[in-house]
C-alpha cells in the first residue's frame, strides 16, 4: 500500500471514529450510571433514584418514554412513532454527511447520527431512553440527559456556527475580488 493510498484512508478512519466513539461512550456511560445507581439503592426501592455529586449535579435514573424532555411519554404508541421518525432522521443525517462539502460539517452530521443511534438503541431494546446527567440550580431542575443528547446538541450547534462563519468568510472573500 503506497503512502498516498494510506493518506486517502485517513478521512474514512476519522468518519468511523465520529460514529463509533460517541455511540460507544453513550452506551458505556448509561450502563455505568444505571449500575452505580442500582448499587446505591436496595432491591425493590420505588421512587426517584438519584446520587448527589455536588449541590447542583446528580447522577439520576430517568426512563424517558417520550420525546424531548419526556413530552408525550404517556401515549402508548409513541415509541414506534419515535423509532420511525428517528430512522428517517438518521437516513437524512447520513445523506447530509455524504453530500457535505466541508469535512467539519460532515463529521458533525456523523456525530449527530451517532447520538441518534445511541438513543434509538435504548428506545428499541428498552422501550425508553436512559437519561442520567441531572443538573439543578437555584431551585430550577433541568431535564436529565445523556451523552447521545450531548453529541446531538453540540454537533447541531457546531453546524449552525460553522455554516454562519463559513458564509461570512465567503462573503468577505468575494468582496475582496
Amino acid at each position: 500500500m503506497s503512502i498516498k493510498s494510506k493518506i486517502n484512508c485517513i478521512p474514512y478512519i476519522v468518519y468511523l471514529c465520529c460514529i463509533s466513539i460517541p455511540v460507544t461512550l453513550d452506551f458505556l456511560t448509561k450502563n455505568w450510571a444505571f449500575n452505580l445507581i442500582a448499587q446505591h439503592f436496595p432491591e425493590g426501592f420505588f421512587g426517584f433514584r438519584s446520587i448527589p455529586i455536588t449541590s447542583f449535579f446528580s447522577i439520576s435514573e430517568v426512563a424517558n418514554t417520550g420525546i424531548s424532555f419526556g413530552m408525550f411519554g404517556d401515549i402508548t404508541y409513541i415509541k414506534w412513532i419515535i423509532v420511525s421518525f428517528t430512522i428517517l432522521i438518521a437516513i437524512i443525517l447520513i445523506l447530509q454527511s455524504i453530500f457535505a462539502e466541508n469535512q467539519t460539517i460532515r463529521c458533525m452530521f456523523l456525530i449527530m447520527f451517532s447520538g441518534a443511534m445511541g438513543n434509538l438503541y435504548d428506545r428499541i431494546t428498552l422501550g425508553y431512553v436512559r437519561d442520567f446527567i441531572d443538573f439543578h440550580l437555584f431551585g430550577t431542575h433541568f431535564p436529565a440527559f445523556n451523552i447521545a443528547d450531548v453529541s446531538i446538541t453540540i454537533s447541531a450547534i457546531t453546524i449552525l456556527f460553522w455554516d454562519s462563519i463559513w458564509q461570512m468568510f465567503n462573503k468577505l472573500k468575494s468582496a475582496k475580488q
